[in-house]
């Protein structure tokens, strides 16, 4: 039984040293040289990408992606427009209530005549309170019109940036006609996910 166990353990090594060669005698001329081709190489420097986006919409044009440049641009722009327009009307409304509300405070008088009366009352202007109201209720609207707009241009900004950084990575991506996929609704109505590959 040993002895069983000692052939079956040291077959294999004497098939495996058999037919091994040695590397002196190889064939040159079997051996192919491919050449290397560098992995890491880009054509579009996704940092160089991402500090374009500075201004939203010049990454996209820097990947080529010519289509998406003025859409962004034009979205910031337009943004910032309303961010102003808002701000104004804002200050606008802030200054009328502002007046409104003022109270009888005194103020200087430049050349006064009596050293005594050197300060005057403010004329309260008079609205009525529903007006003091309404000026309130634009002068907080304009204000949240405001930070929406610079929301929606802050998230113009990230959009720009991300679509920027991940088009420089897959602008050398293969895109051919081999691969496709393709969304059909069956017959019961449901979704239905068709994935082809054609050599």
């Amino acid at each position: 039984m040993l002895k069983t166990v000692i052939i079956l353990i040291l077959f294999p090594l004497y098939f495996n040293i058999s037919y091994s060669q040695d590397s002196s005698t190889v064939n040159t001329a079997e051996i192919k040289t491919v050449p290397m081709s560098n992995v890491d190489y880009m054509s579009k420097s996704p940092s160089e990408a991402l500090w374009k986006s500075i201004i939203p919409g010049w990454g996209q044009y820097y990947n080529e992606e010519y289509w998406k440049a003025p859409i962004l641009f034009g979205a910031a722009v337009g943004l910032g427009g309303l961010i102003y327009y808002y701000n104004s009307e804002f200050n606008n409304f802030s200054d009328q209530l502002d007046d409104a509300t003022r109270t009888g405070s005194k103020i200087p008088i430049e050349n006064p005549d009596n050293l005594n009366d050197t300060y005057f009352p403010i004329k309260k202007n008079v609205l009525s309170e529903l007006e003091i109201r309404q000026l309130k209720a634009n002068k907080e609207l304009n204000r949240d019109n405001r930070d929406i707009m610079a929301f929606y241009l802050l998230g113009v900004y990230i959009i720009s940036a991300v679509d920027a950084y991940v088009g420089a990575h897959l602008y050398d991506f293969n895109v051919d006609d081999e691969l496709s996929y393709k969304l059909n609704m069956n017959k019961l109505g449901f979704p239905e996910f068709a994935f082809s590959y054609s050599f």
